[in-house]
């Protein structure tokens, strides 16, 4: 999958934005193909619209940062657990940020 701004800007320009924001020129079936990435179809599918140049162009995708991770990776990593010493303090910082707004002394 892409970004929605990489795959809206490639279904217009020969360049796109990748998530290091950077601007990298595509050339015709790279465009093609990051404009299919909105998670619609799965690898086969492609690989029958688009043809068998498909791995090399996910492959170049990826290595220039145009593919979003995947919802997995997403999932896992915001579920980490906070950092030990630094939680307690946000939590308690935001439970007296909100017991102050309760109170009527913040807006």
């Amino acid at each position: 999958m892409a970004s929605p701004l990489a795959r809206l800007q490639a279904a217009h320009d020969a360049r796109a934005t990748n998530l290091r924001h950077q601007t990298v020129a595509l050339d015709d079936f790279r465009r093609a193909v990051l404009c299919r990435l909105d998670g619609t179809c799965d690898r086969a599918a492609l690989g029958r619209e688009l043809g068998g140049a498909l791995e090399g162009a996910l492959a170049w995708l990826a290595a220039n940062a145009f593919l979003l991770p995947a919802p997995a990776a997403r999932r896992t990593r915001l579920a980490a657990p906070q950092h030990p010493v630094c939680a307690p303090g946000v939590r308690a910082l935001f439970h007296h940020r909100a017991d102050q707004r309760l109170q009527g002394d913040q807006p």
